[in-house]
Protein backbone atom coordinates (compact mmCIF):
# COMPACT_ATOMS: atom_id res chain seq x y z
CA UNK A 1 0.00 0.00 0.00
CA UNK A 2 1.69 3.60 -1.07
CA UNK A 3 0.27 6.90 -1.63
CA UNK A 4 -0.55 8.07 -5.05
CA UNK A 5 2.52 10.10 -6.64
CA UNK A 6 0.22 13.30 -7.05
CA UNK A 7 -0.93 13.44 -3.58
CA UNK A 8 -1.50 16.53 -1.83
CA UNK A 9 0.13 18.07 1.11
CA UNK A 10 -2.23 19.58 3.20
CA UNK A 11 -1.62 20.92 6.91
CA UNK A 12 -3.83 18.03 8.61
CA UNK A 13 -1.73 15.26 5.90
CA UNK A 14 1.46 16.88 7.89
CA UNK A 15 0.45 16.53 11.03
CA UNK A 16 -0.59 13.03 10.59
CA UNK A 17 2.42 12.29 8.89
CA UNK A 18 4.11 13.03 12.33
CA UNK A 19 2.03 11.67 14.41
CA UNK A 20 2.61 8.54 12.41
CA UNK A 21 6.65 8.53 12.01
CA UNK A 22 5.96 8.55 16.41
CA UNK A 23 3.87 5.79 16.33
CA UNK A 24 0.67 7.78 16.95
CA UNK A 25 -1.32 7.23 13.96
CA UNK A 26 -2.15 4.30 11.76
CA UNK A 27 -0.73 4.10 8.48
CA UNK A 28 -3.98 3.00 6.97
CA UNK A 29 -5.89 5.93 8.46
CA UNK A 30 -3.69 8.46 6.69
CA UNK A 31 -4.18 6.40 3.39
CA UNK A 32 -7.89 6.28 3.99
CA UNK A 33 -7.92 10.09 4.88
CA UNK A 34 -5.43 11.92 2.17
CA UNK A 35 -5.25 8.86 -0.43
CA UNK A 36 -8.83 8.05 -0.94
CA UNK A 37 -10.32 11.33 1.04
CA UNK A 38 -12.44 9.36 3.22
CA UNK A 39 -12.18 11.60 5.74
CA UNK A 40 -15.77 11.81 7.23
CA UNK A 41 -15.21 8.41 8.44
CA UNK A 42 -13.11 9.29 11.21
CA UNK A 43 -13.69 11.75 14.41
CA UNK A 44 -16.34 12.70 16.61
CA UNK A 45 -19.14 12.84 14.24
CA UNK A 46 -20.56 15.13 17.08
CA UNK A 47 -18.07 17.58 16.73
CA UNK A 48 -18.02 17.56 13.32
CA UNK A 49 -21.84 18.30 13.15
CA UNK A 50 -22.19 21.25 15.19
CA UNK A 51 -18.66 22.84 13.87
CA UNK A 52 -20.08 22.55 10.44
CA UNK A 53 -23.42 24.49 11.42
CA UNK A 54 -21.32 26.58 13.16
CA UNK A 55 -19.79 27.62 10.01
CA UNK A 56 -22.87 27.59 8.20
CA UNK A 57 -24.89 29.73 10.60
CA UNK A 58 -21.72 32.51 10.62
CA UNK A 59 -20.38 32.35 6.86
CA UNK A 60 -22.57 30.64 4.67
CA UNK A 61 -20.49 27.80 4.13
CA UNK A 62 -22.18 24.39 2.95
CA UNK A 63 -19.45 22.02 3.30
CA UNK A 64 -17.84 20.02 0.56
CA UNK A 65 -21.63 18.39 -0.05
CA UNK A 66 -22.85 21.30 -0.33
CA UNK A 67 -25.77 20.31 1.47
CA UNK A 68 -27.33 22.60 4.63
CA UNK A 69 -26.38 21.21 7.86
CA UNK A 70 -29.41 19.91 10.18
CA UNK A 71 -28.97 21.06 13.78
CA UNK A 72 -30.77 18.96 16.24
CA UNK A 73 -33.83 19.55 17.41
CA UNK A 74 -36.30 18.09 20.86
CA UNK A 75 -39.25 16.52 19.97
CA UNK A 76 -41.36 19.71 20.44
CA UNK A 77 -39.40 20.96 16.79
CA UNK A 78 -37.05 23.30 18.96
CA UNK A 79 -33.11 23.84 19.12
CA UNK A 80 -31.22 21.08 21.51
CA UNK A 81 -29.01 23.57 24.17
CA UNK A 82 -25.87 23.26 21.74
CA UNK A 83 -27.15 24.52 18.60
CA UNK A 84 -29.17 27.31 20.28
CA UNK A 85 -25.50 28.58 21.69
CA UNK A 86 -24.06 28.18 18.15
CA UNK A 87 -26.97 30.84 17.46
CA UNK A 88 -25.95 33.53 20.07
CA UNK A 89 -21.86 32.94 19.16
CA UNK A 90 -23.27 33.50 15.24
CA UNK A 91 -23.94 36.99 16.98
CA UNK A 92 -21.18 37.64 18.78
CA UNK A 93 -19.05 36.78 14.71
CA UNK A 94 -21.23 39.61 13.29
CA UNK A 95 -20.37 42.11 15.89
CA UNK A 96 -17.02 40.96 16.33
CA UNK A 97 -16.95 41.41 12.60
CA UNK A 98 -18.16 44.89 12.52
CA UNK A 99 -16.60 45.84 15.17
CA UNK A 100 -12.93 45.47 13.48
CA UNK A 101 -14.68 46.44 10.22
CA UNK A 102 -14.02 43.15 8.31
CA UNK A 103 -15.72 42.37 4.89
CA UNK A 104 -15.45 39.06 4.01
CA UNK A 105 -14.06 38.75 0.51
CA UNK A 106 -13.68 34.49 0.50
CA UNK A 107 -15.43 31.74 1.99
CA UNK A 108 -14.36 28.01 2.02
CA UNK A 109 -11.39 29.93 -0.43
CA UNK A 110 -8.87 26.59 -1.82
CA UNK A 111 -5.45 27.48 -2.72
CA UNK A 112 -3.05 24.91 -4.16
CA UNK A 113 0.34 25.50 -5.04
CA UNK A 114 2.08 22.86 -7.08
CA UNK A 115 2.52 19.85 -4.33
CA UNK A 116 0.39 21.47 -1.75
CA UNK A 117 -3.14 22.98 -0.91
CA UNK A 118 -5.46 24.66 1.71
CA UNK A 119 -8.59 25.63 2.15
CA UNK A 120 -8.64 29.37 3.96
CA UNK A 121 -11.87 29.52 6.03
CA UNK A 122 -12.13 33.27 5.29
CA UNK A 123 -10.18 35.52 3.28
CA UNK A 124 -11.60 39.52 4.91
CA UNK A 125 -10.78 42.67 3.64
CA UNK A 126 -9.90 45.10 6.13
CA UNK A 127 -12.81 48.44 6.10
CA UNK A 128 -10.36 50.53 8.29
CA UNK A 129 -7.15 50.18 10.12
CA UNK A 130 -6.72 46.91 12.47
CA UNK A 131 -4.75 46.91 15.93
CA UNK A 132 -3.84 44.67 18.30
CA UNK A 133 -4.02 44.39 21.92
CA UNK A 134 -1.13 46.65 22.05
CA UNK A 135 -1.83 49.04 19.60
CA UNK A 136 0.16 47.16 17.44
CA UNK A 137 -0.83 47.89 14.21
CA UNK A 138 -1.63 44.34 12.02
CA UNK A 139 -3.23 45.35 8.39
CA UNK A 140 -3.74 48.48 7.07
CA UNK A 141 -7.14 49.47 5.50
CA UNK A 142 -8.03 47.83 2.25
CA UNK A 143 -5.62 45.31 3.21
CA UNK A 144 -6.77 41.36 3.73
CA UNK A 145 -6.20 38.86 6.58
CA UNK A 146 -6.17 35.32 6.65
CA UNK A 147 -9.17 33.79 9.63
CA UNK A 148 -9.82 30.52 10.56
CA UNK A 149 -12.94 29.89 12.20
CA UNK A 150 -12.88 27.48 15.51
CA UNK A 151 -15.76 26.07 17.58
CA UNK A 152 -14.07 24.79 20.43
CA UNK A 153 -14.62 24.10 24.14
CA UNK A 154 -10.85 24.29 24.98
CA UNK A 155 -10.40 27.91 24.76
CA UNK A 156 -8.19 28.24 28.07
CA UNK A 157 -6.55 24.99 27.73
CA UNK A 158 -3.18 25.23 28.49
CA UNK A 159 -2.07 21.65 28.10
CA UNK A 160 -4.17 20.16 25.46
CA UNK A 161 -2.28 20.12 21.86
CA UNK A 162 -5.62 21.66 20.50
CA UNK A 163 -6.28 24.01 23.36
CA UNK A 164 -6.51 27.67 23.13
CA UNK A 165 -4.66 29.06 26.24
CA UNK A 166 -2.17 31.55 26.03
CA UNK A 167 0.71 30.83 28.20
CA UNK A 168 2.17 28.08 25.85
CA UNK A 169 0.89 28.85 22.25
CA UNK A 170 4.16 29.25 21.38
CA UNK A 171 4.65 25.40 21.94
CA UNK A 172 1.37 24.36 20.15
CA UNK A 173 2.70 23.33 16.91
CA UNK A 174 -1.08 22.17 16.12
CA UNK A 175 -1.66 24.96 15.62
CA UNK A 176 1.02 26.97 14.57
CA UNK A 177 1.73 24.75 11.82
CA UNK A 178 -1.57 25.29 10.35
CA UNK A 179 -1.25 29.21 10.33
CA UNK A 180 2.54 28.63 8.96
CA UNK A 181 1.45 26.26 6.09
CA UNK A 182 -1.67 28.75 5.13
CA UNK A 183 0.35 32.05 5.13
CA UNK A 184 3.15 29.99 3.16
CA UNK A 185 0.62 29.19 0.56
CA UNK A 186 -0.66 32.65 -0.15
CA UNK A 187 2.30 34.20 -0.32
CA UNK A 188 3.72 31.57 -2.69
CA UNK A 189 0.56 31.86 -4.51
CA UNK A 190 0.03 35.62 -4.53
CA UNK A 191 3.10 37.12 -3.76
CA UNK A 192 2.08 38.23 -0.28
CA UNK A 193 2.22 37.92 3.25
CA UNK A 194 -0.81 38.34 5.28
CA UNK A 195 -1.32 38.42 8.58
CA UNK A 196 -3.11 35.50 9.73
CA UNK A 197 -6.05 35.12 12.80
CA UNK A 198 -7.86 32.27 14.41
CA UNK A 199 -11.05 33.38 15.48
CA UNK A 200 -12.26 30.91 18.41
CA UNK A 201 -15.62 30.84 19.88
CA UNK A 202 -16.59 28.80 22.61
CA UNK A 203 -18.46 25.51 22.48
CA UNK A 204 -19.14 25.33 26.51
CA UNK A 205 -20.27 29.29 26.59
CA UNK A 206 -22.03 31.02 24.31
CA UNK A 207 -20.39 33.93 25.41
CA UNK A 208 -16.85 33.61 25.28
CA UNK A 209 -14.44 34.50 22.10
CA UNK A 210 -11.14 34.17 21.74
CA UNK A 211 -8.92 36.07 18.43
CA UNK A 212 -5.50 35.20 18.27
CA UNK A 213 -3.06 36.90 15.47
CA UNK A 214 -0.13 34.68 14.15
CA UNK A 215 2.66 36.83 13.09
CA UNK A 216 4.60 35.39 10.35
CA UNK A 217 8.16 36.95 8.50
CA UNK A 218 9.55 36.48 5.27
CA UNK A 219 11.91 34.37 6.86
CA UNK A 220 9.80 32.22 8.72
CA UNK A 221 7.90 31.28 5.45
CA UNK A 222 10.96 30.40 3.83
CA UNK A 223 12.26 27.79 6.74
CA UNK A 224 8.54 26.46 5.69
CA UNK A 225 9.51 25.33 2.28
CA UNK A 226 12.53 23.45 3.52
CA UNK A 227 10.16 21.52 6.47
CA UNK A 228 8.41 20.66 3.33
CA UNK A 229 11.04 19.20 1.17
CA UNK A 230 11.54 17.06 4.39
CA UNK A 231 7.75 16.11 4.48
CA UNK A 232 8.56 15.18 0.48
CA UNK A 233 10.95 13.13 1.85
CA UNK A 234 9.02 10.73 4.66
CA UNK A 235 6.48 10.15 1.98
CA UNK A 236 8.92 8.84 -0.55
CA UNK A 237 10.87 6.88 2.27
CA UNK A 238 7.06 5.48 3.30
CA UNK A 239 6.06 4.53 -0.36
CA UNK A 240 9.21 2.98 -0.36
CA UNK A 241 8.73 0.54 2.93
CA UNK A 242 5.20 0.28 2.19
CA UNK A 243 2.31 1.91 4.44
CA UNK A 244 2.29 0.48 7.72
CA UNK A 245 -0.32 -0.55 10.18
CA UNK A 246 0.46 0.71 13.81
CA UNK A 247 -2.12 -0.85 16.02
CA UNK A 248 -2.77 0.63 19.35
CA UNK A 249 -6.07 0.53 21.52
CA UNK A 250 -6.30 4.02 21.28
CA UNK A 251 -5.41 4.58 17.40
CA UNK A 252 -7.98 1.43 17.12
CA UNK A 253 -11.11 2.91 18.66
CA UNK A 254 -10.96 5.87 15.60
CA UNK A 255 -10.81 3.51 12.93
CA UNK A 256 -13.71 2.73 11.11
CA UNK A 257 -11.86 -0.42 9.96
CA UNK A 258 -11.99 -1.95 13.70
CA UNK A 259 -14.75 -4.93 13.14
CA UNK A 260 -11.91 -7.91 13.51
CA UNK A 261 -13.28 -9.47 10.93
CA UNK A 262 -12.08 -6.74 8.54
CA UNK A 263 -8.52 -5.75 9.92
CA UNK A 264 -6.91 -8.67 11.37
CA UNK A 265 -4.30 -6.06 13.66
CA UNK A 266 -7.36 -5.26 15.90
CA UNK A 267 -6.73 -4.37 19.56
CA UNK A 268 -8.72 -3.65 22.01
CA UNK A 269 -6.19 -4.38 25.09
CA UNK A 270 -3.65 -1.98 26.46
CA UNK A 271 0.21 -2.26 25.32
CA UNK A 272 2.67 -2.63 28.06
CA UNK A 273 4.53 0.28 28.59
CA UNK A 274 8.25 -0.53 31.05
CA UNK A 275 9.37 2.82 33.14
CA UNK A 276 13.32 2.29 33.68
CA UNK A 277 13.51 3.58 37.12
CA UNK A 278 16.21 6.59 37.72
CA UNK A 279 15.02 7.43 33.80
CA UNK A 280 12.54 10.83 32.85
Amino acid sequence: MQFRKDISISQSFIKDLIKYRNGDACGVHLYLKYDKGLFDLFGDKDVFRRGKYFEYTTTGNKGKDGKIPEPDRTKKGELTQPYKDIHIQALHFKEIMDYYGFKIKEVDYKIKYKDTEGTLDLLVECKKDVYGYDRNKIQSKGGLIIIDLKYSGLLNNEWSEYGWGLKYFGNKENHLLQAEHYTYLYKMKFGKLLPFMFMIFSSTNPDEQKIINVSFTDDDIAMHEVHLDTVRDWIKDINAKGIKKQPRKDICAECPLQVRTKCNSYVNVPEIRTHYYGTN
